[in-house]
């Protein structure tokens, strides 16, 4: 799990970019609750973000499921290039 300081649709832009790069097919997408699905290979995996209100400020929570903890990492470091490319800050480890 990591945590951004950005809002909950700008990180699920952030993930369509991210997945599109890494040539993961969307199989499914809630952007209300902020629940996707997507392909690799053989094998689907879950992305959840939910945005949390703290010091007022809201950031997000991305929690990956049904990956292997390298596949995560892999997407944890993408999502964080395309913020340092975009925002000129990456995200936080929890």
């Amino acid at each position: 799990m990591r945590e951004y300081p950005y809002t909950k649709s700008i990180l699920l832009n952030v993930v369509y970019v991210m997945l599109e790069r890494l040539a993961f097919p969307l199989m499914y997408v809630n952007s209300r609750s902020g629940v996707l699905r997507f392909g690799y290979g053989a094998v689907t995996g879950e992305m959840d973000l939910t945005a949390i209100i703290r010091d007022g400020e809201e950031i997000t929570r991305v929690e990956i499921s049904d990956t292997g903890q390298e596949l995560s990492l892999v997407i944890f470091d993408e999502i964080a290039s395309i913020l340092q490319q975009n925002f000129g800050q990456g995200g936080n480890d929890e």
